[in-house]
């Protein structure tokens, strides 16, 4: 069915806003702030098909409903007209951020802070149209019904600036950071998978609520006590752990549940959403030539990518990418006071992207590997 329509779409996005912060040194050593932001978002999906004339109240093929008798669902693609295609968010708010900053001794600060965002869906995952994606082999089919997420944002950071003769081994330029965080999202956007006629389809939901809570620690040191050349260099490193989760809409759990894939606490993890993540890298900057040069090494763990879901073939249990690791290059050059050349080099290993079906008894089942490519980029800026 899919496969008979040439479907094309014209898509429109405007984002305006304006924002205020103010901030209040109540004390010597505590300061508030507060901020406000106003944000509209205006986007349009409007599709245009080659079927508007000879079928028009088929001419356009979105995911549907099927509603069962024991209160759950399949989906399947079915054709629709125009007016049932077009996809529309018109959407004003305000969003508050408040923040209170305690610098306990010179380079010592624990900040608090809570702020709001949102998040968009993307023209990909709005517009009618099914999408290859050749580098992963998915196939891709959009969904007009989604809205944006609300996100409440919480964190609590600990940073030392270190100064000379703070500590022993550390001085200027160093640093050693402890975060705690959370996230509260309304309407997360949740990429589910499901087959139909034999082809499997991945697609954008909106489910009720979802959240994030997790630890991040961060350090940074520079070697300038080594000599000649190596006094430029730094190394880092950082590692985040996080816990996600996201409440499964009730039909769909009824659903789940009929094909033995349902979860006893009617939650799963977030899509995109890796257990943990680790980078380490090490830095080469020199100030009076103007070249900086840096080697990065990143670590993510399991991620969810997908949930389970069921189409019109049966179910289709949780995709997950398997533990992946990279390796990244850049490098800059200052030419004169305004530009600057920089290449990147990214993904320099091009390891093998696995990724397996997991049933909620933790049984794996491969589902395919791929290779994403290495990218390289060269890029020229100026500054006035």
């Amino acid at each position: 069915m899919a496969k008979e329509r040439d479907i094309d779409y014209d898509g429109r996005q405007t984002f305006s806003g304006g924002y205020a912060m103010l901030e209040f040194p109540v004390l010597k050593q505590v300061t508030l702030m507060y901020g406000a932001r106003a944000e509209r978002t205006e986007m349009s999906v409007d599709p245009m098909s080659d079927m508007q004339i000879s079928n028009p109240e088929q001419a356009f093929v979105v995911p549907l409903k099927q509603e069962l008798p024991d209160g759950g669902y399949y989906y399947y693609l079915g054709g629709v007209p125009q007016e049932e295609a077009v996809a529309e968010i018109d959407d004003s708010r305000w969003l508050h951020a408040y923040g209170l900053t305690y610098e306990a001794v010179p380079g010592l600060k624990l900040r608090l802070n809570y702020g709001e965002t949102i998040a968009r869906p993307t023209f990909l995952e709005m517009a009618p149209v099914i999408t290859y994606d050749y580098i992963s082999g998915d196939t891709m089919i959009g969904n007009n019904e989604l809205v944006l997420s609300e996100i409440k944002n919480y964190d609590l950071r600990l940073e030392w600036f270190f100064r000379d003769g703070d500590i022993p081994l550390f001085g200027d330029g160093d640093l050693f950071a402890y975060s705690l965080f959370r996230k509260d999202i309304k309407n997360p956007i949740e990429l589910e998978s499901f087959s139909y006629l034999s082809q499997e389809y991945l697609m954008s939901v909106n489910y009720p609520d979802g959240e994030v809570n997790g630890m991040e620690f961060e350090l940074r040191k520079k070697l300038d006590f080594l000599p000649g050349p190596f006094q430029y260099l730094t190394i880092g490193a950082n590692h985040t752990r996080m816990n996600s989760e996201v409440k499964i809409p009730e039909n769909m759990r009824d659903s789940l549940e009929f094909h033995n894939l349902g979860v006893e606490d009617k939650r799963r993890e977030m899509a995109g959403q890796p257990e943990d993540i680790t980078n380490y890298n090490i830095t080469w900057d020199h100030p009076e030539w103007g070249t900086s040069i840096g080697l990065f090494y990143n670590i993510r763990g399991d991620m969810l990518k997908s949930g389970a879901a069921i189409g019109s073939d049966g179910a289709t249990a949780d995709i997950y990418s398997k533990k992946l690791s990279s390796v990244n290059f850049s490098i800059s050059q200052k030419i004169g006071e305004t530009v600057k050349v920089t290449f990147q080099a990214k993904n320099l290993l091009d390891p093998r992207v696995g990724e397996v079906y997991r049933e909620p008894d933790g049984t794996e089942t491969h589902r395919k590997s791929y290779r994403e490519g290495k990218t390289f980029s060269l890029g020229v800026s100026a500054t006035f």
